[in-house]
């Protein structure tokens, strides 16, 4: 396996670290350098000693740690940097490329399924009151450190990563076998469902296509039925 991991910086920049069996501290290397080297004033949210100090820390945790453990600890270093431009986004590792049929989507009221297709689709517009036994919006609160965000609409605003298998199986939201347990509003009623994940592709920027469209786990938008009126 070839880890690669790519780091969007300040929409000016995608680099790929270390390839290697596994990622390593030379990936955390790569992504310090990139930061420096390229983010023109990286660290006005946090101060530069203590991103550095973390990751000194992670540099021991990526020699030591499975890629997935890893790559979230990345995802979150980078997020750290407080830049709704920011982001760091794996690809090449397996774990990262399944995704589940449904987006999440969150509003005053709560969180709610805008989109699913497939075994999910029946799950299309209902409400979300935990995911993983935990309630929907820490949920959220959770997948939320993992990406950069210029101010709270920001980080309310995406919450594209619950669909990720591999980043719900490092937060501990997903089972054994990767599904994801969920517990639903539906029609009045509340309803115990397990969502299973489809190998697909490593795209991210499906989260730009509007509420009504989810993961890459098909070839067409058409395929994704809206959370209203069932469109």
């Amino acid at each position: 396996m070839s880890s690669i991991v790519s780091v969007a910086l300040a929409g000016l920049l995608s680099i790929q670290a270390a390839e290697a069996d596994r990622l390593t501290s030379a990936d955390v290397d790569a992504i310090e350098q990139a930061v420096t080297d390229v983010h023109p004033d990286p660290f006005t949210r946090i101060g530069e000693t203590e991103w550095r100090d973390e990751g000194d820390r992670l540099r021991t945790l990526a020699d030591e740690a499975p890629d997935r453990e890893v790559a979230v600890a990345l995802m979150r270093w980078v997020a750290r940097l407080g830049d709704g431009h920011t982001n760091l986004e794996p690809s090449g590792l397996p774990e990262f490329a399944r995704w589940y049929p449904v987006r999440f989507t969150e509003f005053a009221d709560g969180v709610f399924i805008t989109a699913a297709q497939g075994p999910a689709l029946d799950y299309s517009g209902a409400r979300v009151i935990a995911i993983g036994g935990v309630p929907a919006a820490e949920a959220g609160r959770q997948q939320a450190t993992l990406q950069g965000a210029d101010n709270m609409f920001g980080a309310l605003e995406e919450r594209y990563l619950l669909s990720n298998a591999g980043v719900m199986e490092a937060l501990g939201l997903a089972d054994a076998d990767g599904g994801l347990p969920l517990t639903l509003e539906l029609d009045g009623a509340r309803v115990e469902a397990v969502v299973e994940p489809v190998t697909s592709r490593w795209e991210f920027d499906w989260r730009f296509w509007g509420e009504f469209v989810g993961p890459p786990v098909s070839d067409s938008y058409r395929d994704w039925h809206a959370g209203f009126n069932g469109e």
